[in-house]
């Protein structure tokens, strides 16, 4: 743990001039309910605890009294929910669900396992309480050497009267509650076992490179409410690209460079709402790219664009030089287009207005790519 939480903790007569020193963090990665702060991990896992002390972990999620799995739905002040959960199923569904599994099994074991499974779902519909308690333990946990092995630094235990969530919104709280100014060089919201991240009311990271995972980057617009918005992200990595998602929201159109790590995903089709989208520097391979292009002149065509409507970005080469002949052939090919020489092709929007696709080499190593509606010429 870094020496100022180590003092804070230990000295609560200096905790408050602590909170009041900006504090800067270099990794932070939120992995609900863990968190990882400058490479030290601090995980928090619900136990049973049977008789005579033996400890069984409960796979990532919360239990009642009886056993029975909590699902995370209640959010607390300051709380972000990531993603949206299924529909509970009711205890009897589980039950029945359960039942009707052993009918099919034969193996005594496996029938053993589903039965362990319901059981306590069935002690709590006849009212008997679990013959185990319950303990939250908190983890810390390193990676050393070459192989990236996990040392686990500290493992404590603690009699709860508090639930998971309510465990996991103090850690939090530990590290970013009561913060006068948060700056982060790297954030990395990871998908985690929870849907909800359990962040302190009232705080805000100032952050200069961001990392989202795949179900975070489909709902990134609920991260408003913890990030500094008054300072753009320089870097920001998604997992995962909808068009929608890039074009519409503040924290990704403000971005100074975009970087999609993962293979890019169909658009939905809704409108962007705004004509000009001028994007910083986008990190893309020739794939991605060409089906970048292809969803924003997809979009234009079914929803209609004013002239003048535009989006620019700026291309970083990666590993392998983007092609950009073959791309606008490809565009040409599919939306019947017309070739303007080697940069730039033309395709038709309706009848007033044109869409054209220009490359332009800026500087040596950047490409500049432009989308943009103009007027038809007539031919008087």
């Amino acid at each position: 743990m870094p020496c100022r939480f180590r003092l804070a903790a230990s000295c609560p007569s200096i905790r408050t001039a602590e909170k009041e020193v900006p504090l800067k963090i270099n990794s932070l990665k939120i992995n609900s309910p863990s968190v990882i702060v400058n490479g030290l991990t601090y995980h928090l896992d619900v136990y049973r605890e049977y008789p005579g002390g033996l400890k069984v972990l409960c796979d990532g999620h919360d239990i009642d009294e009886y056993g029975c799995r909590v699902h995370e739905t209640q959010l607390l002040p300051g709380d972000i929910q990531i993603v949206d959960r299924m529909p509970k199923r009711s205890d009897e569904e589980i039950i029945e669900e359960g039942e009707a599994e052993i009918e099919t099994l034969e193996d005594p074991r496996a029938i053993k396992l589903v039965r362990a499974r319901i059981q306590p779902y069935i002690n709590k519909k006849d009212g008997i309480p679990a013959e185990f308690g319950k303990v939250i333990g908190l983890t810390v946990s390193s990676i050393i050497g070459k192989k990236s092995e996990y040392k686990v630094n500290r493992k404590r235990f603690f009699q709860p009267d508090i639930s998971l969530a309510e465990a996991s919104k103090k850690l939090l709280s530990f590290f970013l509650g009561g913060r006068a100014l948060i700056r982060v060089s790297y954030l990395h919201i990871m998908n985690g076992t929870s849907p909800i991240i359990r962040f302190p009311r009232g705080s805000k990271l100032q952050v200069k490179r961001m990392k989202t995972d795949l179900r975070v980057t489909e709902n990134i617009d609920r991260l408003s409410p913890i990030l500094d918005i008054s300072h753009p992200v320089q870097e920001l990595y998604l997992s995962a690209f909808r068009t929608q998602v890039v074009l519409r929201h503040p924290i990704v159109k403000t971005a100074r460079k975009l970087i999609f790590t993962d293979e890019l995903i169909g658009y939905t089709g809704e409108k962007v709402p705004t004509n000009n989208l001028v994007h910083g520097e986008l990190e893309l391979n020739q794939s991605q790219l060409s089906r970048l292009i292809r969803e924003v002149i997809e979009d234009w065509k079914a929803n209609g664009k004013d002239v003048g409507a535009c989006f620019t970005a700026c291309l970083i080469p990666t590993t392998k030089k983007i092609d950009h002949v073959k791309i606008l052939k490809q565009i040409q090919n599919r939306f019947q287009g017309k070739l303007l020489g080697k940069r730039s092709v033309k395709l038709s929007l309706d009848s007033f207005s044109d869409i054209f696709l220009a490359f332009r080499l800026r500087e040596k190593e950047y490409t500049q790519v432009k989308i943009v509606v103009k007027p038809v010429v007539m031919n008087l």
